[in-house]
């Protein structure tokens, strides 16, 4: 056994020994542990998409006035920070004052004419109750006209009545009728003469719908911010002719911060609403910002074709070979620091599929 034991020793020294054999060792242990290393990435990768093709984004509105006027007071500047109902700018308001008054006056007009209009047309309901008590009496002294008549005729015959007593009731009777005819004449007349104030009614509310206009229109001499925000892209004046048809600036949500990230679509059926997101801005990539998965895009546009209004475009850098298309997925950023959002950051965005 010592014989054999002095024997080999040698032979494995010489092996050991060798460069060669040496070289080759480390060469196989390199490629192991690559493809080790290799296998716990793309493991890593499976359960936790990252991409750094990401940038900050918020809400934002285009500040703009519901008048036309010139801007009498610009209280912004670029990048300042505005609480809500801060005023941000004011437009002259002179113009909206004399169209206020003017419609205020045209209300006062109306009710003038709607009073006049109501007691006219009391007096002439008046003059119908008189017009229709005459004619009532008329009525009454025809009754008896004739009533008077039909007893007297019978007694004709037997003399008890002369022939002129007759005579004078029949005339008592046609005068009772003719007066009565004329009296329901007046009647009518005077009754289609009453009048009514409903047209008069119907301008006054619309003036004072003009009133409403107008007090709403001086209130928007008066712009404020609808949320806490910060103002960006302001590049006019005092002075500035300005109309609804053009924003002024804009204004950024700050309530809440977002990053929009592009994932391959092959990692999309595994991206899901509300699991845990970690990234960070790569001006400071030390501090890690959180945030839950809020919606994963269901559509995107390449540059050359963009029918689809709204569409977030994303290019294709390399069109001859046949490469994953990127959809946005928008995340939902939780309490990020003020001072690193900015619209348009680049970011980088790591997704938890296991929720840790």
């Amino acid at each position: 056994m010592a014989l054999l034991v002095r024997t080999i020793t040698p032979q494995l020294k010489g092996v050991l020994s060798s460069p060669r054999l040496i070289g080759r060792g480390v060469t196989l242990a390199s490629i192991g542990l690559t493809i080790a290393f290799a296998i716990i990435v793309l493991h890593h990768l499976d359960i936790r998409p990252r991409t750094d093709d990401a940038i900050v984004t918020a809400n934002t509105i285009q500040v703009a006035p519901e008048i036309i006027g010139r801007i009498a007071t610009l209280n912004v500047k670029d990048d300042a920070s505005v609480r809500k109902g801060d005023i941000l700018f004011t437009i002259e308001s002179e113009r909206f004052e004399l169209n206020l008054a003017q419609a205020k006056a045209q209300v006062q007009s109306l009710e003038a004419q709607i009073g006049l209009t109501n007691r006219r047309v009391s007096s002439e309901v008046t003059a119908v109750s008189v017009a229709q008590a005459h004619a009532n009496a008329v009525r009454a002294r025809l009754k008896d006209a004739t009533d008077t008549l039909n007893r007297l005729e019978p007694l004709l015959p037997d003399r008890y009545v002369t022939p002129q007593q007759i005579d004078q009731a029949r005339t008592i009777k046609a005068t009772a009728e003719s007066e009565l005819n004329a009296a329901l004449s007046a009647t009518l007349q005077t009754r289609q003469a009453v009048g009514d104030a409903n047209a008069l009614i119907a301008q006054l509310e619309g003036a004072r719908a003009l009133v409403g206009l107008a007090e709403r229109d001086l209130r928007n001499t008066v712009v404020r911010a609808p949320f806490d925000g910060r103002i960006v892209g302001v590049t006019t004046s005092v002075g500035q002719l300005v109309s609804p048809a053009k924003a002024l600036f804009t204004l950024i949500d700050i309530s809440q911060w977002f990053i929009v990230a592009d994932f391959r679509e092959t990692d999309l059926q595994r991206i899901h609403e509300g699991e845990t997101v970690t990234a960070y801005v790569i001006s400071s990539p030390k501090v890690h910002l959180k945030g839950q998965v809020e919606s994963v895009g269901s559509a995107v546009a390449e540059l050359e074709n963009l029918s689809i209004a709204g569409v977030p475009p994303v290019a294709r850098d390399l069109n001859w070979i046949r490469i994953a298309q990127r959809f946005p997925v928008r995340i939902a950023l939780e309490h990020p620091p003020e001072g690193l959002m900015r619209i348009g950051a680049s970011a980088v965005a790591v997704i938890h599929h296991d929720r840790e």
